[in-house]
């Protein structure tokens, strides 16, 4: 297997990942980090809305739904 870098959207469901970054921005947005979700950390893909709906994701012992516009700059590490 190969470690490959993708966003939150680009995961498979089920798929788990290491969280590495944030795409466009120096620092890690506060939101993120009061949510739990930083560098390091690793989430799980739950699923994801057909319609352009928000992404679910498993992250420690909490479920949290990103909406897609901060979801796509969130940089995971995943194996494939």
């Amino acid at each position: 297997m190969t470690k490959v870098t993708v966003t939150l959207p680009e995961m498979k469901a089920g798929e788990e990942g290491t969280v590495i970054g944030v795409r466009g921005q120096e620092g890690f947005p506060r939101r993120l980090w009061v949510l739990g979700l930083f560098p390091g950390k690793r989430v799980k893909k739950i699923g994801s809305s057909l319609g352009g709906g928000p992404i679910v994701i498993s992250c420690g012992t909490q479920e949290l739904a990103l909406g897609r516009g901060l979801a796509s700059r969130v940089m995971v590490e995943v194996e494939r």
